[in-house]
């Protein structure tokens, strides 16, 4: 079986699916069409380098996966390779976490070998298949591959499922595994490895079960533990902290869509953090949507890039319609300091289409998946105007007040 944190966070998703998956280029006068099939779950995982965006739909041929590709070709989205693993069984669910950087193509399959995972690589030039990674220690219920992440030729991979589900990050080169990560005095149920992100010389991990995120140095011994741990100044284990991360510069983002606030469970909030500091250390600065409501799960997703950070809400209610989903964006205008400046609808949204769930920022584009209908949208930041729904005050800063706790 799936380690329970994979259960929770596929049993958030409805089951009643789009016959069709279409990846929206908004801004322009072009749509790619993504002949996907019943009952699929494309835009569970997304990622975007320059002008290729990848598409993660674990639910494809019965649950075996698969990644679709896209190119902008001629002014306008084109799919242009689906991405199958050589061994890829039911069950494998290839795609639950897609990476990209350069030449390379990333993609998890956590349910892999009786839910022990696997990663696979491409080329992206030629769209084949180029490695299948496996961690050294890897047992059945590991997932590892539920999170991806790439810099350079250094894959990150999480296993929240492994040791009794106190969970580790896998790293590895194009050789083969280099390292594994895991927290110092983690306990079971911690789910270290949910979300990972690199940047630079760090390693993220988020360890939702308890509620913390953790660094870890990118090179160093084969088995080391964390360099720091980070978590919210009100948190409580019901917040998950850490069930997204993500870093860009001196810059990390983590989500913790569990988070109540008064009155309002499981309304959500995202937290940056300082890339350097004391072992120990909390915010230095708490996102909340303007608009919020219970039962947003914002910051299920986050991604940052240059001064932009884009949260996900994948059941926040967009204007009439209700729990559709959004992201937002925030501008770092000088930390503490975030402003709201945009909450983003898919153009297909619906009631429990999920969108929000993954996303993703690279230079002017920003990709957003909704799994729940099998749509994800990438839309140019140039003419993100367009998707705007109103200009926002700024968020409050990171000790602003305590919060109730909320499971999720």
């Amino acid at each position: 079986m799936l380690s329970s944190f994979t259960h929770r966070r596929i049993a958030s998703l409805t089951t009643a699916l789009a016959a069709l998956a279409t990846l929206s280029a908004t801004g322009s006068a072009s749509a790619a069409t993504l002949g996907a099939g019943p009952n699929t779950e494309a835009g569970y995982g997304v990622a975007t380098d320059g002008n290729t965006v990848v598409v993660g739909d674990p639910g494809a041929l019965g649950d075996k996966g698969a990644v679709e590709v896209f190119d902008w070709v001629a002014g306008t989205w084109t799919r242009t390779a689906t991405l199958i693993a050589a061994d890829v069984t039911a069950g494998d669910r290839l795609g639950a976490s897609v990476a990209i950087q350069g030449d390379t193509i990333v993609a998890g399959a956590p349910g892999h070998a009786g839910d022990q995972g696997a990663i696979y690589t491409f080329a992206r030039a030629d769209r084949s298949q180029t490695a299948e990674l496996t961690a050294g220690a890897g047992a059945p219920g590991d997932a590892l591959g539920t999170s991806v992440a790439i810099d350079g030729d250094t894959v990150v991979a999480g296993a929240p499922g492994h040791d009794a589900g106190r969970g580790a990050v896998a790293l590895f080169d194009r050789t083969g595994q280099t390292a594994e990560l895991a927290a110092d005095g983690g306990a079971p149920g911690d789910h270290a490895g949910a979300a990972v992100a690199i940047g630079g010389d760090t390693v993220v991990a988020g360890a939702p079960g308890a509620d913390v995120v953790y660094t870890f140095a990118r090179t160093g011994p084969a088995t080391r533990t964390q360099t720091a741990s980070l978590t919210s100044s009100a948190g409580r284990p019901s917040d998950r902290l850490g069930a997204a991360v993500a870093i860009d510069g001196d810059t990390i983002v983590a989500g913790a869509p569990g988070t109540a606030i008064g009155a309002a469970s499981d309304r959500g909030v995202a937290y940056t953090f300082s890339r350097t500091g004391p072992a120990d250390r909390t915010q230095t600065a708490e996102l909340v949507a303007t608009d919020g409501r219970t039962n947003d799960l914002l910051g299920t997703s986050v991604a940052i890039a240059g001064g932009t950070i884009l949260v996900g809400a994948p059941l926040h209610q967009a204007g009439a319609r209700s729990g559709g989903g959004a992201v937002l964006e925030f501008a770092i205008d000088g930390q503490p300091l975030l402003t709201q400046t945009a909450e983003l609808a898919g153009p297909r949204a619906r009631r429990q289409s999920d969108y929000g769930f993954s996303v993703a920022l690279a230079g002017d584009t920003l990709v957003a998946g909704a799994p729940g209908a099998g749509v994800a949208t990438v839309v140019s930041r140039a003419a993100a105007a367009t998707v705007r729904r109103r200009k926002h005050g700024p968020a409050r800063r990171g000790s602003a007040r305590r919060r109730t706790s909320a499971a999720t």
